[in-house]
């Protein structure tokens, strides 16, 4: 939470970006402890997509939009599902590069689901996943990518493993007022494990939020771990 408890008036769009929206940022440190550090956090889904930027205490939540289109063809899905991917790259890389270079410590991924009915939806939405990890970790990004289940995510947020949207929105608008949508939420919430991850508070680190960290598939060159 800032000091002051305001937020920053919200950052223009892309230029261009159509389905994007300005982001929501919180101005004010949240306990940064060592150096310039970034995690990116990421609740990845075929109609609203949460993207949430951590870097020194300062966490800044985006989220790109598109809407279904029904059982279309193959090529109108991908289509869909590639320009899904590229809004969520573009956004990143207008926000979480440096001098021309992708600049981030770490990435975090909500799981994909799954289980469940394998419907068309089902294999899109396992396409746009894959397509954004495999870019993170593509020549020229290389950021490492951790990945934590949607359960693990509630219990870390919250201390309730089976915690609705609204909770999840309610306790991430305690630390950040002003986070419009429960997917910039979990975005910003897998952002904070993240920095946790590497040391940081970027929330009060209360003892389940401490053993949680334990917990997901973290990548193992380069982190300091609590």
């Amino acid at each position: 939470m800032s000091t002051d408890g305001h937020c920053a008036p919200p950052a223009s769009t892309l230029a261009g970006e159509q389905g994007q929206k300005a982001p929501f940022i919180e101005t004010a440190p949240k306990n940064a402890q060592r150096g310039s550090q970034t995690v990116i956090g990421l609740d990845i889904s075929l109609t609203r997509t949460g993207i949430a930027l951590w870097r020194d205490g300062h966490m800044t939540t985006t989220s790109t939009v598109s809407q279904p289109i029904g059982a279309q063809s193959w090529d109108e899905r991908n289509t869909r599902i590639v320009g899904q991917a590229g809004s969520i790259i573009r956004w990143l890389s207008h926000n979480a590069w440096t001098d021309g270079q992708p600049y981030a410590d770490l990435a975090v991924i909500e799981a994909p689901i799954l289980h469940g009915p394998q419907t068309g939806s089902f294999f899109d939405r396992a396409q746009l996943w894959g397509s954004v990890y495999s870019k993170l970790r593509s020549s020229g990004w290389r950021i490492p990518v951790a990945v934590v289940n949607v359960a693990t995510l509630k219990a870390w947020a919250t201390g309730k493993g089976n915690a609705d949207k609204a909770m999840m929105l309610h306790a991430a608008r305690r630390e950040w007022p002003g986070i419009p949508n429960h997917d910039e939420a979990d975005s910003a919430w897998l952002a904070a494990m993240g920095a946790a991850k590497l040391g940081h508070e970027p929330v009060e680190m209360t003892a389940w939020r401490v053993s949680g960290l334990t917990k997901g598939d973290w990548p193992l060159d380069g982190l300091e771990t609590l």
